[in-house]
């Protein structure tokens, strides 16, 4: 009995920080400012940079 509790903690545990990992992940680089990249968000800036490279790639 005590190994299922073990295994349930563990479980719920790894669930709870993957969890936390992917709402970190959602706040910095799709809701959250970057001083360093002009007050944009990361994801904008990426788009942004994958947009000009396909519109060079188009125009050679």
């Amino acid at each position: 009995m005590i190994i299922i509790h073990y295994l349930w903690y563990f479980y719920f545990l790894n669930f709870v920080l993957i969890t936390d990992v992917d709402d970190y992940s959602e706040l910095y680089n799709h809701r959250r400012f970057h001083e360093t990249l002009a007050y944009k968000k990361p994801m904008d800036v990426c788009q942004e940079s994958i947009k000009l490279n396909q519109e060079k790639k188009k125009a050679s």
